[in-house]
């Protein structure tokens, strides 16, 4: 004689624990996709940003279509040192032809420094800039006599 109490249970049961598995597992993985796509705007937002090169104004340390990643903590944290390149907001009456957002530059002087120049060579409290990055000679036209 067959027991009724084990009529239907052994598919049912499995196909109920198996569905409730498939659940939690793609409960986890959204749990776990949303947690990285967070986490990584945050750091976007706060740490680290990529930015793409679109002018030949820095070569020819950086050159047109070069993407670089940036550090925002060293703004916060006063880590920027003469020679350093920055990105920044671009002022309001910068227009290049094309209207540009963000401006890629090098850092020559600290908040304390006095900048002057004199022909092609510029000074910082003084003393002649000690250009150790690579740029090509003449660097423009010569900037105006400080007097």
């Amino acid at each position: 004689m067959v027991d009724p109490t084990t009529l239907g249970d052994g598919p049912a049961t499995e196909t109920t624990s198996t569905t409730h598995s498939n659940r939690k597992v793609l409960f986890e993985w959204v749990v776990i996709i949303v947690i990285a796509v967070l986490a990584s705007l945050l750091v976007r937002t706060f740490v680290f940003q990529t930015y793409f090169i679109p002018s030949a104004s820095m070569e020819p340390t950086l050159h047109i279509g070069d993407r670089i990643i940036i550090n925002k903590l060293s703004v916060d944290f006063g880590t920027i040192h003469t020679g350093d390149i920055i990105v920044f907001k671009a002022p309001a009456a910068e227009n290049c032809g094309t209207k540009v957002a963000d401006l890629v530059k090098r850092v020559i002087g600290v908040p304390g420094d006095r900048l002057t120049s004199k022909g092609n060579t510029i000074y910082i409290n003084g003393k002649p800039l000690d250009e150790t990055w690579t740029h090509v000679e003449p660097l423009g036209t010569p900037l105006a006599t400080s007097r």
